[in-house]
């Protein structure tokens, strides 16, 4: 019996790393569209904006910088389920290993599934190039790092004209009263710093909560409810910490713009 109730609690613990392994593979691709979906959104803006290239250039620097640091995240957490899937299948005794094959069979695999005498020239050279394996996750990687790079360069091109334009700035700040545009700055501010140490503190109160009244005496149902729980409790403390992010970066915005408001103010 105890045997059985190990098999069972190996397949269900199984089940469970693939289903999360696949989950972070859906959520790699969701962040990457979304990121890159962003991304053209600001080279359009680029394309038709009219002295705001420096501003638009810094968000896309901003913005593909935090794409390569979310690529990296979910890279990360996308090989822990994949090796954590390959030991769970080892207990399985599943022979020869889905998930935990050697390098030798799975390129044995991929060969064996080409029609080698059916192709030309063209079709065979682009076999021997998918036998090299390219990393997809690593791809979309070297494209946000990429996206950096476009946006620095138009950046740099664009900051002797954005230098033009705060030296008129400074001329015309005297007729300008700039005084309630800091206090809705500051408000604003504080604002956006005050939702994001709410998020901050209800991140951190996050439960693991089976929502038990009596643990089941089954060692297979009661393991299964504690990952569900903390699987749940990750993602809601996640979702939070999302909130508590975004606003976090409204706050330093705000802030940022009051700075430089006063800053023209003793400079003019």
């Amino acid at each position: 019996m105890a045997d059985t109730n190990q098999i069972s609690l190996n397949e269900r613990l199984f089940k469970i790393a693939l289903d999360t392994r696949n989950f972070e593979i859906s959520l790699f691709w969701q962040r990457s569209n979304y990121f890159l979906v962003l991304n053209g959104a600001l080279i359009v803006a680029v394309a038709k904006a009219d002295g705001w290239e420096l501003g638009i250039a810094f968000a896309g620097m901003v913005t593909s910088l935090l794409w390569f640091l979310v690529s990296l995240g979910s890279k990360y957490w996308q090989n822990r389920w994949e090796r954590e899937v390959e030991l769970r299948e080892a207990t399985l005794g599943i022979d020869p290993p889905l998930f935990g094959a050697t390098q030798e069979r799975t390129r044995q695999l991929v060969e064996q599934s080409f029609n080698w005498t059916n192709h030309g020239f063209l079709h065979r050279a682009v076999n021997r190039m998918v036998l090299r394996k390219p990393s997809v996750s690593l791809a979309m990687t070297f494209l946000s790092a990429l996206f950096f790079v476009v946006w620095l360069v138009i950046a740099v091109s664009r900051l002797p004209g954005a230098l033009k334009t705060l030296q008129l700035a400074r001329a015309l700040l005297p007729h300008f009263d700039v005084g309630w545009v800091n206090i809705a700055a500051d408000t604003l501010a504080a604002i956006s710093g005050l939702l994001a140490v709410k998020y901050w503190w209800q991140s951190s109160k996050v439960r693991i909560d089976p929502g038990w009244q009596t643990e089941p005496g089954d060692d297979v149902a009661a393991m299964q409810g504690k990952i569900s729980a903390l699987m749940i409790a990750f993602w809601k403390a996640a979702a939070l910490n999302t909130k508590a992010a975004l606003w976090t970066g409204f706050a330093v915005a705000f802030a940022a713009l009051s700075t430089v408001l006063r800053l023209l103010v003793a400079l003019r």
